[in-house]
């Protein structure tokens, strides 16, 4: 829970105050800064954390840090709903005190979170120092792994795979390994100057493999933020309510007008759809824009809301993620597709989740076989091999796995990941697996 609290604010704090158009914009972030760099590096620590069970220290201090994180959190958020929601003579009387309230919030979370980062720091280095060196560091002092100043017949000896690995994909986002291709591909069809018309981009492919991670690199990438004047994301799903699509879309658009912030909270009140998508229109005129439309699955999704984007011949474009080749070509659109990774693509991923690229000879064979019996699928092998890191290296337990990975891939592509979450889920000791169902609540 410490770790998902952490996330939670540094995800408050992106949104809210460090994007390159935030809604609120402040005149001094340092102590936004300053905090969030902070919680980076909680959140490094909590990530790579093993808590044994009878460590007290750092249990009591990862609840520590869990209800800072939310007390934090919960302030902010008051002020941010007093802010959005003044109005009236006295509205700007209220935002300028709750702009100070905010101030004093992050000064106190960054005296909190220097204390909390340097306790966990103490605590996590008496703790390795009592374990003494790690694996890999005995390893290779044994010369069990390459880097070691053993020569190579002491490496055969000791049964020692090298593993041939991309330096390449490691600098670059671990879920978008495999797939630079396709990234480049929709950039450059973004932003594409010789078609002055509205243009639609589609990004197609099968549950979990990767059109979301996609189309958010592809949405945050600086020569995209500098390219369009307003920006917009909504997720559609399977369920999904037009008037909660417009308001999103219009929210997103003035969220980038600073001058109109104050009417962002009650601008959508009086307003039912014809009204809406007219608004959404006036705002998008005369504007480059790009619109996310993540996760489309119907072309009634689609008919709902297209009127609403004026084409004025300014490059402006339209990038829609779906599982289904039928919605893409409904719109007319251009359509990219997200292929499954070929062996060596799967195996570079696998190795970046571990963060190495050199195991023992039987590690490396469990590995090789589930990243096979993945099928290519970069969500089942990000979760597998991130279960697999954070298990004890005994061969059994590996085994285990792997014997499990291809009950579960094996049948509808579109359940798969479903059934290895289910996998993950099974080793969470008791306490996390409520934590878990919780957090499947909101999915």
């Amino acid at each position: 829970m410490a770790y998902a609290a952490v996330t939670s604010l540094m995800g408050t704090l992106h949104l809210q105050f460090l994007q390159s158009q935030p809604p609120l914009p402040l005149e001094n972030k340092q102590e936004i800064i300053s905090l969030h760099e902070n919680l980076g590096i909680l959140q490094e620590i909590l990530e790579k954390s093993e808590i044994a069970n009878d460590n007290s220290a750092m249990k009591g201090l990862e609840a520590q840090i869990r209800d800072v994180m939310f007390k934090a959190e919960e302030r902010i958020e008051m002020e941010l709903s007093t802010i959005y929601l003044a109005k009236g003579w006295w509205k700007r009387l209220r935002i300028k005190a709750s702009l100070l309230r905010l101030r004093g919030i992050f000064n106190q979370a960054v005296t909190q979170t220097d204390y909390l980062k340097k306790k966990l720091i103490k605590i996590k280095s008496e703790k390795q120092l009592a374990k003494g060196p790690s694996q890999d560091e005995r390893m290779r002092r044994r010369g069990l792994l390459h880097g070691s100043t053993s020569s190579q017949p002491d490496l055969e000896r000791e049964n020692i795979t090298v593993s041939k690995f991309s330096k390449n994909s490691s600098k670059f986002d671990i879920r978008m390994v495999g797939y630079e291709k396709e990234f480049m591909l929709i950039l450059d069809k973004l932003r594409q100057q010789s078609a002055k018309q509205l243009q639609i981009v589609s990004i197609v492919g099968m549950g979990g493999i990767g059109k979301t991670t996609l189309a958010r690199k592809v949405y945050e990438h600086p020569s995209i933020t500098s390219h369009f004047d307003k920006r917009a994301w909504i997720t559609v799903s399977q369920e999904y309510n037009v008037e909660q699509m417009l308001q999103r879309l219009i929210g997103c658009v003035i969220a980038a007008s600073n001058d109109e912030l104050p009417k962002q909270s009650n601008v959508f009140h009086e307003q039912r759809n014809d009204n809406l998508a007219e608004s959404l229109r006036k705002h998008l005129k005369d504007q480059r824009y790009l619109i996310v439309m993540d996760d489309i699955w119907s072309t009634t999704a689609w008919d709902s809301v297209q009127r609403c984007f004026p084409d004025d011949n300014n490059g402006s474009r339209i990038l829609l993620t779906s599982r289904l080749r039928e919605v893409a070509e409904y719109a007319n659109s251009s359509t990219v597709n997200m292929p499954f990774l070929d062996t060596n693509k799967s195996w570079n991923l696998y190795c970046n989740v571990f963060g190495k690229t050199e195991f023992l000879s039987v590690f490396e064979q469990i590995g090789r076989d589930i990243v096979k019996k993945c099928n290519g699928l970069p969500l089942a092998i990000i979760v597998v091999a991130s279960l697999l890191s954070k298990t004890q290296d005994a061969v059994e337990k590996w085994s285990y796995v792997a014997e499990n990975v291809s009950r579960f891939v094996n049948g509808d592509s579109n359940d798969a990941c479903s059934r290895i979450l289910y996998l993950s889920y099974n080793q969470l000791p008791h306490h996390l697996k409520a934590c878990f169902l919780y957090f499947g609540v909101f999915s």
